[in-house]
């Protein structure tokens, strides 16, 4: 398990204080990562367009903006024995977890698979077959 927070891209959306002024922000350019703070030991970059991580046991982005409303587009490449997910309204950037957040769960080999990808953890479960 210590690739599971390597080669996973979390973004963290911050607690819902601030309304943008124009009706959508890009909070990644393409370029870089100026528009978040990196928490954790992961090695975030930029490579070939895509925010990448291959280092470290923990990391997250949390964007430096707060926002109420987002609409969040993803893709996500990771191992299998991958653990991650991408939280929203954090409300303590220095604990983040499912507890003081909402976590959109990326992991497929979750021991209850009720709450694995795609489930919003302890809130939405997803449908298992």
């Amino acid at each position: 398990m210590t690739r599971a927070w390597i080669l996973g891209l979390v973004f963290c959306l911050t607690a819902c204080s601030h309304l943008s002024t124009s009706s959508t922000d890009l909070i990644r350019d393409g370029k870089g990562l100026e528009n978040f703070h990196q928490v954790g030991d992961a090695n975030w970059r930029v490579e070939n367009n895509l925010i990448v991580a291959d280092r470290g046991k923990a990391g997250f982005l949390l964007t430096k903006e707060s926002y109420k409303d987002v609409y969040i587009r993803a893709e996500f490449w990771a191992e299998t024995d991958t653990n991650s997910g991408i939280f929203i309204r954090v409300t303590n950037p220095t604990t983040i977890a499912a507890a003081s957040s909402y976590e959109v769960n990326i992991w497929d080999i979750r021991p209850e698979p009720k709450f694995g990808t795609g489930a919003i953890v302890d809130v939405a479960p997803v449908k298992t077959p």
